[in-house]
């Protein structure tokens, strides 16, 4: 991998936590590197020198097994919530390969894809019938697929009970790694409750 083309000094904890998916491309501008560059960005993060990458050159050292691992990498306050106990995301060698194996034959099986999108198709012509005023389309569509994807994995919920983990599943997505605070929109405390109850 090149040299780093950037450096920011103070820790970037804060910028990760405010700017959530905009962190990468926000910590790129400061540094004076295209946002859509390939070129690695240094950085402190939580008290430790760390690279930003991106692009086909970032991905495959990222998934280098000999020069990274995954146990211990992610902080708890993200992986706890969002993750849980004993995620593929957080295990290392023969288990990792063997729990990522396991989803990838379900996930990339076409046959299995393909019968994912009729569930979609119903559930969002049917969100869109009941909107009766102006919606939210984050959350109806977090809805629609969270029913296609229950409906998928032949999940025999209630519709009631679908939108209800539908709706927890989301809130968990939105609030993770989110410093406490009283906006409407939740914190980190949402997605460690949101977690507790799966």
């Amino acid at each position: 991998m090149t040299s780093t083309a950037g450096r920011t000094r103070p820790d970037q904890v804060l910028s990760f936590l405010r700017s959530g998916y905009l962190f990468a491309s926000r910590v790129r501008r400061r540094t004076g590197v295209s946002p859509e560059s390939g070129a690695p960005v240094s950085m402190n993060l939580l008290g430790k020198r760390s690279v930003l990458v991106r692009g086909e050159e970032g991905v495959d050292l990222f998934y280098d097994t000999s020069r990274m691992k995954r146990h211990g990498a992610m902080p708890l306050f993200i992986r706890g919530p969002l993750f849980g106990a004993g995620a593929v995301h957080a295990l290392d060698g023969d288990a990792h390969a063997a729990r990522k194996n396991q989803m990838a034959d379900m996930a990339y099986e076409d046959e299995r894809v393909a019968q994912y999108k009729p569930f979609v198709a119903e559930e969002l012509e049917m969100l869109i019938r009941e909107w009766t005023s102006p919606g939210n389309i984050y959350d109806g569509t977090a809805l629609a697929f969270g029913r296609a994807s229950f409906r998928w994995a032949g999940i025999p919920w209630s519709r009631q009970e679908m939108d209800r983990q539908a709706r927890r599943m989301s809130r968990l997505l939105d609030t993770f790694g989110r410093p406490p605070r009283t906006r409407s929109h939740g914190s980190s405390a949402s997605a460690w409750i949101a977690r507790s109850r799966s």
